[in-house]
């Protein structure tokens, strides 16, 4: 049996919410900005006076600017993803304009013990870049088919539930909106990786079964591309150069694009023929949203500052749209005959549904900063991210400058963030889900850390910064997958700024 299925568009509109491997991924941020922000890892809360910071962490620190500046960075990121204890994958690169703002100081040198700036500033920020490209393999008696069979069973599903009876092998034309089905049973029964019982006609056997103990061999290759953009209007306040308070709107725009190309090869055994799957998937995503946030610097003393702000939750639009295909091939070995082989396969329709309930979190940065005279700056800083009905995140950072010279700055710094869910977390895959991609990405801890060195004239600045961020994630390429593979993405960025003052 060999057929292919009439491929169609399907237009749902939704208000349910995305799944969480997908808020984990599209709200997941880089340490991007500057070279000046970059070199500190962000580390900048209560010190300001820097565009990306303004944009990032915190508004209030528009409110220490004094002259008109317009600013332009251009970052070179280099990606390079690895299964730990395995060989290397492919790497990514690219370099590409990732911030640009212009402020605008409005300064009243007569005021005293009171407002003396309204500070105005419009920007362009790149908060993430997903383009990479990476694989990982593992070996174990786990199979995607185990989904299958679990999903049948649990719902009870029939031959008949997918075609139009047991002699008659003709797909219904309702099979994409029957309840009881997820698309991935759907087309796995299509490709006879799980099949019915001649006798009571109930979808209950698996090529493979998870009390065989047969090998099976797993690889999964994806790539990944898109961006996750940030505009930004900003206005601050000076009062008496002790506090400053600051508020921002954000438009967020972003796009992603992932492919996926899954597959597994049954070692034969006693209840396993000498088969393979492939499962190959494209997803979309596109959206836009807008978040506010409010900030406060204080200096009560020359020599300390301190700084907190807030970022609303961004009320996005997302669309998305799926389409995947499952591929079989199936080699049956007779007594005293030639092995015959059966090849397989099923497409899935292509989908498209709005969700306007989409939103990245919500995000708060608490921060205190100590000067020695004019010469050094340290800034210690919590940042604390909460999703609504899901893990928060917590980052602590630690950056700081040295005026070695006349004009003349280093900066260094050093950032950790927590893990987003537990080591045994694994997405469940929903029940009746219209999309067959069933890897997940668990994003566990990542570290990093950066230096950068700058001039900064009474007309130009110019700043050059290197920061390297490790990861680590655990990707499963299904549900029920007995070892997520513990991927190992580094990024290496070299930044360089460009600003002037007028």
């Amino acid at each position: 049996m060999k057929r292919q299925l009439t491929i169609f568009t399907l237009l749902v509109i939704t208000l349910t919410t995305a799944v969480a491997s997908d808020v984990a991924v599209l709200s997941d941020r880089d340490i991007v900005g500057t070279a000046r922000y970059v070199g500190m890892s962000g580390a900048m809360t209560a010190i300001g006076g820097d565009p990306s910071s303004v944009m990032r962490d915190n508004p209030a620190g528009l409110g220490l600017y004094r002259r008109v500046e317009a600013m332009v960075t251009l970052d070179a990121q280099f990606d390079r993803t690895h299964q730990y204890g395995a060989s290397a994958t492919e790497a990514a690169n690219r370099c590409i304009p990732t911030q640009a703002s212009i402020v605008f100081p409005f300064i009243d040198k007569s005021a005293a013990g009171r407002v003396v700036a309204h500070n105005f500033m419009i920007g362009y920020q790149r908060l993430r870049t997903f383009d990479r490209r990476y694989y990982g393999t593992a070996k174990n008696n786990s199979s995607i088919t185990d989904v299958m069979y679990n999903h049948a069973v649990a719902n009870d599903v029939v031959e008949t539930d997918f075609y139009t009876g047991m002699s008659d092998m003709t797909m219904r034309s309702d099979v994409w909106d029957n309840s009881k089905l997820s698309w991935l049973l759907v087309m796995g029964r299509d490709a006879n990786m799980i099949l019915a019982n001649d006798k009571t006609g109930k979808v209950d056997e698996p090529w493979h079964s998870q009390t065989s103990n047969d090998p099976v061999s797993q690889s999964l290759e994806m790539s990944e591309s898109g961006y996750v953009n940030h505009y930004s209007f900003d206005y601050a306040l000076n009062i008496d150069d002790q506090w400053y308070v600051g508020l921002g709107l954000n438009i967020l725009s972003l796009s992603y694009r992932k492919e996926t190309y899954y597959r597994e090869t049954f070692s034969p055994g006693t209840a396993t023929p000498r088969s393979s799957l492939r499962l190959t998937n494209s997803l979309s995503q596109n959206g836009v949203g807008v978040n506010g946030a409010i900030g406060i610097i204080g200096r009560p003393m020359r020599w300390l500052r301190f700084g907190f702000s807030l970022q609303t939750p961004s009320a996005m639009s997302l669309t998305t749209t799926h389409e995947g295909s499952l591929y079989s091939s199936i080699t049956q070995s007779r007594a005293g005959l030639a092995d015959t082989t059966y090849n397989f396969s099923s497409f899935a329709p292509r989908n498209r549904y709005t969700d306007r309930s989409f939103s990245m979190p919500l995000r708060t940065s608490t921060a205190i900063a100590f000067q020695l005279r004019d010469r050094a700056l340290l800034n210690i800083q919590y940042d604390f991210t909460h999703w609504k009905n899901m893990p928060n995140r917590h980052t602590i950072k630690v950056g700081g400058e040295v005026n070695f010279r006349d004009k003349l700055y280093l900066n260094a710094g050093y950032a950790f963030e927590s893990e987003f869910y537990g080591s045994d977390y694994v997405y469940p895959l929903l029940n009746n889900d219209v999309r067959t991609d069933a890897e997940t990405i668990c994003p566990k801890w990542s570290q990093n850390a950066s230096v950068a060195f700058g001039y900064r004239g009474r007309y130009i600045i110019a700043q050059l910064a290197y920061s390297a961020r490790w990861q680590k994630q655990t990707l499963y390429p299904f549900e029920l997958a007995l070892e997520g593979y513990d991927m190992r993405p580094i990024t290496h960025r070299v930044v360089f700024t460009l600003g002037f003052h007028m």
